[in-house]
């Protein structure tokens, strides 16, 4: 999962030079479902207090069968 906010400046410099590269495009493509989310909107807000995001940009590599993050 992608963590951006709108005003985020890595986060657009990751979109425009490294999303976008053929290799990094496929890797992804290949071994994650893939989803950009923005934290300050929707679930987003939520997904923020859940995982403790606190900068940008944030990925986070979840296990669906095995978390790999706790709440507290």
């Amino acid at each position: 999962m992608n963590a951006y906010t709108y005003w985020c400046d890595p986060c657009k410099l990751m979109a425009k030079n490294i999303f976008i590269l053929q290799s990094v495009t496929e890797y992804y493509i290949q071994h994650f479902i893939n989803v950009n989310i923005n934290t300050e909107k929707g679930v987003g807000i939520e997904l923020v207090e859940k995982y403790h995001i606190n900068s940008y940009p944030t990925y986070l590599f979840i296990n669906g069968k095995v978390s790999l993050f706790t709440e507290v």
